[in-house]
């Protein structure tokens, strides 16, 4: 129902999407777009607008995803502070959590025709237990663990929130702004771990996050269940100082993770 993408930055269209397109005859309204049937995800899509553009070259296209508010008067997009992938790898829910892009549409021999500009940030953050060759066993400590949430913060800028939505992307300041987001594995199920030995990949834990562009401060917050059912929270530091997280870019994350100490103490009675 929305955009997707993968590990090598690929994104795709799939079923449901649709665009708004600047109506060059009406000054600041917007038409959207009548669905088109897509088959599983297309590097390349075909969309109608249900509006005639006479003498028209080009125009201002815009992907606002789902949920974004948007209306003929004016575009928003949310990136959302709660957001939920399904399997491991999975980017179909970026849409729904927040991506959006823009481009020219010029017109050709049958139609307009444009290449979208992604204007959010992405993560893929793929996390795995100790328990490569070398490593300590983390598999010994916490076995059978699972990924339940990544909590993604940032020191002093916002990285989620409802913004206005212009051909130069998404509006410095925005509405409902946080400066975390936590993205959930699979419901309250979680994401197996893969088993000791084996090369972690995004197949294995990959998570995708769609956080405002700017410059942030991050770090990570991994929270880890254990197979007795508690859970345990495993903080790393993404960035020393703030880094430039630019529109349209993908910042690939792979974390060792090893448990945190565990003290016990004996009192003379």
């Amino acid at each position: 129902l929305k955009t997707s993408m993968d590990e090598t930055r690929a994104f795709c269209w799939t079923s449901g999407d649709e665009l708004w397109v600047d109506d060059p005859n009406n000054k600041g309204k917007f038409v959207a777009s009548s669905p088109l049937d897509i088959s599983g995800k297309q590097p390349s899509a075909q969309f109608v607008v249900n509006k005639n553009f006479p003498g028209i070259n080009q125009t201002q296209v815009y992907y606002t995803g789902q949920n974004s508010q948007s209306t003929t008067a004016g575009l928003k997009v949310t990136i959302a502070a709660e957001q939920h992938q399904a399997a491991p790898n999975d980017a179909s829910h970026i849409a729904t959590d927040g991506d959006c892009g823009t481009a020219v549409a010029t017109r050709g021999d049958n139609g307009f025709t444009f290449t979208l500009e992604h204007k959010a940030a992405y993560l893929l953050i793929y996390p795995y237990l100790a328990g490569e060759p070398g490593d300590f066993e983390f598999h010994t400590v916490y076995p059978d663990a699972k990924l339940k949430k990544i909590t993604v913060t940032s020191a002093s800028s916002d990285i989620s929130g409802t913004y206005n939505f212009t051909k130069d992307g998404l509006a410095t300041y925005g509405t409902n702004r946080k400066k975390s987001i936590t993205i959930t594995c699979n419901g309250t199920t979680g994401f197996n771990f893969p088993a000791p030995g084996t090369q972690s990949t995004p197949d294995n834990t990959g998570c995708y996050v769609v956080i405002q562009p700017g410059k942030h401060q991050l770090k990570l917050t991994y929270t880890i269940e254990r197979n007795n059912g508690t859970e345990v929270n495993i903080t790393r530091d993404l960035d020393t100082d703030p880094r430039d997280y630019a529109p349209n870019t993908v910042r690939q994350v792979r974390h060792k993770l090893y448990p945190e100490p565990e003290f016990y103490y004996m009192w003379d009675a």
